[in-house]
């Protein structure tokens, strides 16, 4: 399932590439889409997103993630560095990747 979401085959999940999981989400406006996404990740409701919520929510789409990959994610969300992804780190880094048209 990996290599179907590698549109430029690097043999890395990017942002645009992650964003494509979320089809249905087409019609919301940028800043809705990347809360939505936020939630379905964010299990726990907790307000972060951990790595492990990560994983399971790739493991629970099909979606096959390397260790490396895991860990290049969390450290690109990641902008205060204390291992847990908040709603505003999230929506900060995706909404400047969607306005950039890189997603």
């Amino acid at each position: 399932m990996f290599i179907l979401l590698d549109l430029n085959e690097d043999n890395k999940l990017e942002y645009n590439e992650f964003i494509g999981v979320f089809q249905d989400t087409n019609n919301m406006n940028d800043e809705i889409m990347v809360e939505y996404i936020f939630t379905q990740i964010d299990k726990d409701n907790s307000g972060v997103i951990s790595k492990s919520e990560i994983r399971k929510f790739f493991m629970e789409k099909q979606i096959s993630l390397k260790n490396n990959e895991l860990n290049d994610m969390i450290k690109r969300l990641d902008s205060d560095g204390n291992s847990n992804v908040s709603i505003y780190e999230f929506k900060q880094l995706m909404i400047e990747e969607l306005q950039k048209g890189r997603v």
